[in-house]
Parts: structure tokens; C-alpha cells; sequence
């Protein structure tokens, strides 16, 4: 029998940022290059691309693939993914080996699955859960704090509770970025063996991460103290009205 002598494995403690958009997405305008120098700056060590699914095709979805391969190395590591859009639902599908176009969430959720990639519920409404409800025994994920739909202040309390209801399914914090200006300080801290897309996403698919901004944190299973209970509703509420206020001095 082999013996692990587990001091001496080298376990690293990494943060990376999760649900960015690139050039080959139509509506983002930085590339694979510059993001990876952004996150480097931030001293993130990885960074997860979740581009349009529309944009592709199986050539441009390979050329993603090896950009992002030839972009990774011993520091840094870039993983390739598709957002795919079903009207107001969004599923991401991270790390998938091939493109595929799928004509619903569950044909979707397959094909992730089939490709060894990881499936997240993207920036969700509660007003789509009876849609989701079929397939939440298909998903690994739901986006309970996002940047761009939520704030990167504060994680939705009702989503977390949704997740605490549901068995083998995690939380995720998303920045959702189309623009250098949207690469908020929310993200993922992990620890891992290897800088490498396969460890990333292994641990990501068995929740051992969790998710921060500024001085919050909550782990994948979405469990949150009874402190952050009451404040990260008063945020969220706070962050609307700015955003109104804002929106009303602009004329918009």
C-alpha cells in the first residue's frame, strides 16, 4: 500500500475572480491578456471566463480554449467557459471540454455535465425558480452574489437560503464583468495542490471555497451568521437606493 506522507504535500491558498467576459464575448471589449494582467496586479491567482454562448462556434470556442491554456502557467490560471442564455435564465457552463448549442436548460445542464464542466445558475430571479425547479437535481451552482445584478457588498439572503435547502449544491459569487472598470473585489478563496484548471474545478464542484468581499465571507454551503442575516439585507437595500439616486442625477 502507498503510503501519503501529506507534509509534504505543497497546499496553496489562492483567490480567483469568477464570471468574466471577455473579447470574443460581442458585448465585452478586454482581452484574455489583459484580464490576466488585471487579476495579476490584484494578486488573484485564477480567473473564470464565462463568454456568450451565441459568439461561438467549435472553432472559436477551441481558439478560447487554447488562449486560455497558453495564458495559464505555474502562477496564474485562466479557465475557459460559456454563459448560455434560455430567455431570463442564464446557465454557465465552466470549464467544458467541447461547444454545443442546446435547445433548453436541461438539454444544457446535460451537455456541461457530459463535458465535464461545472453548471452554475447565473445572476438568479426568483421569479424563474418554478422554471428551474425540474432541473436544480442537474445543477452545481447558484450565483447568490453577484456584482452586476446584486451588489458586491452583500450576497442575496434569500438565495443562500435556497441553497441551504438543496443537497449537493453550492454557492457561487459572480463580478459578471464586460469592462476592466467592472473587475469588483469579490471573489473565491480556495486552497489547492496544483495551480491547475483540473484541481480549480474539482474543488469548486465539491464546495470547498468560499466567498469574499472586503471583510465578509461565506462558505459554498451559504451558511450565514446571524449578524450577516440582518446586515446584508440593509446593504442590498442601501446599494438600490444609491443606485436610484445615482440614476435620477444622471437623468436616466
Amino acid at each position: 500500500m502507498k503510503i501519503v506522507d501529506y507534509k509534504m504535500l505543497k497546499i496553496m491558498n489562492i483567490t480567483g475572480v469568477f464570471h468574466i467576459h471577455s473579447s470574443y464575448s460581442y458585448d465585452s471589449e478586454f482581452s484574455l491578456s489583459r484580464i490576466k494582467e488585471i487579476l495579476i496586479q490584484g494578486e488573484y491567482r485564477f480567473g473564470v471566463i464565462c463568454d456568450h454562448q451565441k459568439d461561438f462556434d467549435d472553432k472559436r470556442y477551441r481558439a478560447l480554449r487554447d488562449e486560455c491554456a497558453g495564458l495559464s502557467d505555474s502562477t496564474f490560471c485562466l479557465i475557459p467557459g460559456l454563459e448560455f442564455g434560455f430567455g431570463s435564465v442564464h446557465i454557465l457552463g465552466v470549464g467544458i471540454s467541447s461547444y454545443f448549442n442546446p435547445e433548453d436548460i436541461g438539454e444544457c445542464l446535460e451537455g456541461i455535465g457530459e463535458r465535464n464542466g461545472l453548471s452554475v445558475w447565473a445572476h438568479p430571479s426568483l421569479n424563474d425558480l418554478d422554471r428551474m425547479n425540474p432541473h436544480l437535481a442537474q445543477i452545481d451552482g447558484v450565483e447568490v452574489w453577484s456584482a452586476r445584478y446584486g451588489s458586491k457588498y452583500a450576497p442575496s439572503v434569500s438565495l443562500c437560503s435556497l441553497i441551504r435547502n438543496l443537497k449537493n449544491i453550492f454557492a457561487y459569487a459572480g463580478v459578471d464583468a464586460h469592462r476592466e472598470d467592472q473587475l469588483q473585489d469579490l471573489h473565491l478563496k480556495m486552497e489547492v495542490e496544483k495551480l491547475e484548471e483540473g484541481d480549480i474545478l474539482a474543488e469548486l464542484k465539491a464546495g470547498k471555497f468560499f466567498l469574499r468581499f472586503s471583510g465578509f465571507q461565506i462558505s459554498a454551503a451559504a451558511e450565514l451568521s446571524l449578524r450577516q442575516k440582518i446586515i446584508f439585507p440593509v446593504l442590498l437595500q442601501g446599494y438600490k437606493i444609491t443606485d436610484r439616486i445615482s440614476d435620477f442625477i444622471r437623468g436616466e
